[in-house]
Order: structure tokens, then sequence, then C-alpha cells
């Protein structure tokens, strides 16, 4: 199916097709992909971070793109604080952000939906953040993303500072032509696939 045929899509059924997609790469390649993409992260982060940031990175679900080395890296900076993802309202769909210094205080499997989530419990403000790694199902060249469904991100980063960085990190399959939009959706400013960064808004 064509970009252009995807971009006519619904969003549960764009979401639905390019999950299809994202599963069909194969695992060495998504295993290959995703060792690029955490590259081209580490040095993007340092190059726009050299000195100190706060960034909240995701715990890899299913077949997202792998970022484990890439949070291994920066819980190695003691300038870099790492906070990941932790639901605290199900119903409502809402995350907090929760620090963490080692990748042993992730949890393996937490009773929300079957994900891997920290343990402890120091959150930070989401306006307190410089750099969102946002993952994703679709990404269209606007910026604009479809994720689960949930709404989880789009809340979380409707929070966020004006000045903090959101970069989703997507397999370049997962680009489209054209996402569906509603009032609530929160675009992107950038997106990371294994051929590298895509500026999307620019940011002081």
């Amino acid at each position: 199916m064509s970009l252009v045929q995807i971009s006519a899509l619904s969003k549960n059924d764009l979401r639905k097709e390019v999950l299809q997609k994202r599963a069909a790469l194969p695992k060495d390649a998504r295993q290959k992909f995703s060792q690029e993409i955490c590259a081209s992260l580490q040095k993007l982060i340092h190059h726009k971070f050299p000195d100190a940031a706060n960034i909240l990175f995701y715990v890899p679900y299913k077949s997202e793109v792998n970022i484990k080395a890439l949070i291994k890296w920066a819980l190695l900076h003691e300038s870099y604080h790492v906070y990941l993802p932790k639901i605290i309202d199900p119903e409502s769909a809402l995350f907090e952000a929760i620090r963490i210094s080692s990748y042993d205080e992730i949890s393996p499997v937490s009773e929300n939906y079957n994900l891997s989530e920290p343990k402890g419990s120091s959150s930070i403000s989401p306006q307190m953040l410089d750099l969102v790694i946002v993952p994703a199902v679709a990404i269209d060249f606007l910026g604009n993303r479809i994720g689960y469904g949930k709404g989880y991100y789009d809340r979380f980063l409707a929070n966020v500072s004006g000045r903090c960085q959101k970069w989703a990190v997507i397999f370049s399959c997962q680009k489209v032509e054209k996402v569906p939009v509603d009032e609530y959706d929160i675009p992107v400013d950038a997106y990371v696939d294994e051929n590298g960064l895509r500026g999307i808004r620019n940011k002081e």
C-alpha cells in the first residue's frame, strides 16, 4: 500500500496498517536500525545538550525502536537526568516522569498493560524537561503522530514547556504522508529514523 493510500485511512485503520508493517520488519533489521537510531540520538543529544539535560525516554514495547542502549548511554553521563514514564491513572490515561539512575531500576513487567516501568517514585514536573523521546506508531512530514490510541503522550506533552524538544523515534516504514489530526493532538518537533534526523520545528 502506498503512502497516499495509507494517508487516506482513518486513524484506527492507519494504526493497524503501520503496526503490521513495523511488525513485519525482520528481527535482525529492527536490531540494526535500532542501533543506528541510538547512535544518531547520542550524537544529537550531545550536540543539543552538551552540558546538562532532563530527558524523558521510553521503555521499548513489542516491535518499537529499541532504545535500551541509548538509555544506558545517558545513565553513564552525570549531566543527563534520565526519566521514564510510569502510569498513574489508567482511566484518565496519565503518566508521570520517574527518574532512574540505573537500568536495574526498571521493572520487568508492571501490572499496567503488561508494560515495563520504573520502580521508583521520584518524579519531575513536565515543565522541567528539556527533551522528550516519544514513541510513535506513525509520523507524517509535519510531525503529527499516531500512538496506540489512549492519548497518554498527548496529555503529557500538553504540559511541557515551550523550550522542551519533542523528538519521535520510528523506523522509516512508519512514515506516512498525512496523519488525521484532532484538536488535542500534539505534534513533535522532529523525528529520528535509521536514516537520521528530520527537523520539523525550530526552537531556540
